[in-house]
């Protein structure tokens, strides 16, 4: 007989709710999807998909877009031109 085990998480509502219409659109309960992901943890040996610490450059331009700093061009060639590339 297999032997079972509870698990229990804190979410928040907003997310939980996202996530339960996804699921439903894929006729998946939410302990389904927990199985699925904790079988890929335990195939994979880790988390199933990539987890990254961003970088001072990719933080640097999150920041410039949370700010609102960016530039727009209306073409490429009007982008080479302000960086000085001919």
């Amino acid at each position: 007989m297999i032997k079972k085990a509870r698990v229990e998480a804190r979410v928040d509502l907003k997310l939980k709710n996202k996530v339960i219409s996804v699921l439903r659109k894929l006729d998946m309960s939410e302990s389904e999807a927990i199985r699925v992901y904790f079988r890929q943890i335990a195939l994979t040996k880790g988390i199933p998909f990539e987890i990254k610490i961003p970088n001072k450059e990719t933080i640097g331009a999150l920041d410039e877009v949370k700010s609102g700093k960016l530039r727009e061009f209306n073409n490429f060639d009007d982008y080479l031109s302000d960086i000085g590339a001919e």
